[in-house]
Formats: C-alpha cells, sequence, structure tokens
C-alpha cells in the first residue's frame, strides 16, 4: 500500500466538524453562484477575469516578482467590489429568486403549474374564437418599473 504523503496526513489531522462545514457552506455558495451564471455573459467575462488573475499571479509567483506580487495581493479587495458592481444584476436575479421561491419551491410549482393550466385554457378558447390576447404574469415582483 502507497504511503500517504505526510502533507496531506498533516491537513487530514487538523480536519474537524467546524473546518468541514466551512469547506462544504463554501463549496455550495460557489456551485449555486455558478449554477446562476451558466450561459450568461458574466460567465464569460468572470471566466476572462480568472484566467487573468490566475495568469499574473501564477508568474509573480514563478519568477518572484514582487512587485507585481505586492500589488496584486492590495488589489484583490478592489476587484472583489469590482466583480460585485460588474455582476450586479445577476446578483440581483439571484436574491429575487430566492425571494420568490424562499425555502418551499414544491409548493411554488404546485401554484405555477395551477396558473400555467388556467392561462393554456384561456388561451386555447381565444385561438378558438381568433382573438389576440396579451399576457402578463407578475409574481412575487411587481410590474410597476414596466
Amino acid at each position: 500500500m502507497p504511503e500517504i504523503p505526510d502533507g496531506v496526513r498533516d491537513v487530514a489531522g487538523r480536519l474537524d466538524a467546524g473546518a468541514v462545514l466551512d469547506i462544504l457552506l463554501i463549496t455550495a455558495a460557489i456551485y449555486w453562484l455558478l449554477l446562476l451564471l451558466r450561459g450568461t455573459t458574466a460567465m464569460t467575462v468572470l471566466r476572462g477575469v480568472s484566467v487573468l488573475l490566475f495568469g499574473a499571479f501564477l508568474l509573480a509567483r514563478i519568477f518572484d516578482l514582487s512587485v507585481v506580487n505586492w500589488i496584486l495581493e492590495r488589489t484583490i479587495t478592489g476587484l472583489v467590489i469590482g466583480v460585485i458592481i460588474v455582476f450586479h444584476p445577476e446578483i440581483r436575479r439571484a436574491l429575487e429568486r430566492l425571494g420568490r421561491t424562499g425555502w418551499r419551491p414544491s409548493l411554488v410549482r404546485a401554484q405555477q403549474e395551477q396558473s400555467i393550466e388556467h392561462v393554456v385554457r384561456a388561451a386555447l378558447r381565444l385561438a378558438r374564437q381568433r382573438h389576440g390576447a396579451l399576457v402578463v404574469m407578475a409574481r412575487e415582483t411587481g410590474l410597476q418599473e414596466v
């Protein structure tokens, strides 16, 4: 059986329930964020910024560029604020979605399906009569802005 490297043994020895919970929470938050950004232009921007920063940090470490390393370490807070500003619409959409569904998505799903069924029946009736309609559905977020 191969030997376990000392570094792995040291890290495993320091893991407690709090550290595992910490890792799981951060992993879930990152996964949720990536799900929200999937398929958006924000994901492309995030990927580009990540590659650029990772490359800069890597080059600064490999070639021991102390000034570049110092600048990168000092600007990381500003970059986080910049990311929040750039991704403001996606963050707002995610918070609205969380506020709409809350922690009971199955109840909301049943109500949505019932509403959709009513709209479909009305649309079929209008189609038989050869009438058109403009259908607007408001959920938790009002339509006053529109």
